[in-house]
């Protein structure tokens, strides 16, 4: 073990978001320990700092290892929606954060509405690589969103 669960508690959002997307990429599933970030982020001082880019990486983390955490999930979806931090979310983050409710089988459809306006403003949908479209469509398609804006707004224009 790396990482102590007690120590856990100690964690800033920042912290907390960049240790379990590590341990995610490094396909590392420590049970008490995910068990442990989990309760940590749900803390009300975590859960206020959370910024998009954590969000992000945090759901994606536990998707990507499976570790479902309903309580988890909902709360950071309403942080995702506070419009301080929705106003932030990069196409990247937009994309993560779309495959890891799908990868779930949670469907927000306020999260997933605002995570698609937000991919549709125009410097946002100008940065977005061929997987983040890609993984933006699989998680709309497989959560059964119907959608085709975003086809529609990469579309090239005559």
């Amino acid at each position: 073990r790396i990482v102590l669960p007690e120590v856990v508690f100690t964690f800033s959002s920042q912290t907390l978001s960049n240790t379990v997307w590590a341990y995610a990429t490094l396909g590392i599933n420590d049970h008490l320990l995910m068990e442990s970030m989990a309760q940590r982020a749900l803390c009300a001082d975590v859960v206020a700092s959370f910024d998009a880019q954590e969000v992000s990486n945090t759901v994606w983390a536990f998707a990507k290892l499976r570790h479902a955490k309903m309580p988890l999930f909902d709360v950071l979806a309403e942080r995702a929606l506070d419009p301080a931090v929705a106003t932030t979310f990069c196409s990247q983050g937009i994309a993560n954060t779309a495959w890891a409710f799908a990868k779930m089988k949670i469907l927000n459809e306020r999260l997933m509405a605002m995570l698609l306006e937000r991919a549709l403003e125009p410097e946002v949908l100008a940065s977005f690589s061929e997987e983040n479209v890609t993984n933006m469509l699989w998680a709309y398609n497989f959560l059964g969103i119907e959608n085709n804006s975003i086809l529609d707004a990469l579309e090239p224009k005559d």
